[in-house]
């Protein structure tokens, strides 16, 4: 019973400082303008990689034989990269403004720590999809490098 009680007072505590942080302005829209750029890139991404893929189908009409796989490999990378690449431009845009208004831009320094070693992630899983079997990568993805992403962020932040 006591234990309950013990987790019960830590949750209340952890949810009011939680509440005390929202209740400030500039937290308010740090938090608006994080999930508008994660909107944003989104609907970024989704209309930019039909034009990728058509632009890739373009290329392999005109482009020789031989550098067909390099192509492959260089749009795999790039379909790895589209969406936290965008959502990484999106932020710093906005808190450059942020910054020439004046205001206090620390939650979105940083999410862009994060972003940044998202994007790092993204790349090296994305060399390895381009150069290395899709089956033997996937296995290493999900057993080691996921939890190394989440090992490196939380020592970043």
């Amino acid at each position: 019973m006591m234990f309950n009680e013990f987790n019960f007072a830590l949750l209340s505590d952890f949810f009011a400082k939680i509440l005390i942080f929202l209740d400030r302005p500039i937290v308010r829209l740090q938090l608006l303008v994080i999930s508008s750029a994660i909107l944003l890139a989104w609907l970024l991404t989704r209309f930019l990689k039909p034009r990728i893929q058509k632009l890739q189908l373009q290329l392999k009409l005109y482009l020789p034989k031989y550098l067909e796989t390099y192509t492959k490999q260089f749009f795999i990378i790039i379909h790895y990269l589209l969406f936290p690449l965008s959502i990484l431009i999106t932020i710093w845009i906005t808190k450059l403004l942020l910054l020439f208004e004046g205001s206090l831009v620390g939650l979105l320094t940083k999410v862009t720590y994060f972003l940044e070693t998202w994007l790092c992630y993204r790349f090296f899983l994305g060399i390895l999809y381009a150069f290395f079997e899709p089956s033997k990568v996937i296995y290493y993805h999900y057993r080691f490098l996921a939890p190394l992403l989440g090992r490196v962020s939380a020592r970043k932040t």
